[in-house]
């Protein structure tokens, strides 16, 4: 996968959820934009899951050359940032 491509699920407008698929067999939700940060060089992206483990929050670390595919996985998400609701 190239890092522009996840890029490009990150930037849409409505943000709509997905889901990234890894060589391993494995997958994480992408609930929020906010919630993933792709490294500088676009060789590692990081997930946020949303779960709870042994009192903290799980992270998925992911290297972006081994996600085999993503996948839309709700309807579109309108966040309003702090500025525009005052």
């Amino acid at each position: 996968m190239s890092p522009g491509t996840i890029l490009a699920y990150l930037s849409q407008r409505p943000f709509v959820p997905f889901i990234i698929f890894t060589g391993d067999g494995g997958d994480v939700r992408v609930r929020s934009p906010e919630f993933v940060k792709l490294s500088p060089k676009g060789r590692t992206v990081v997930v946020t899951t949303g779960r709870i483990v042994d009192g903290e929050d799980e992270i998925q670390v992911i290297d972006v050359f081994l996600i085999t595919k993503l996948t839309l996985a709700g309807p579109p998400v309108q966040f309003v940032s702090e500025r525009e609701s005052q």
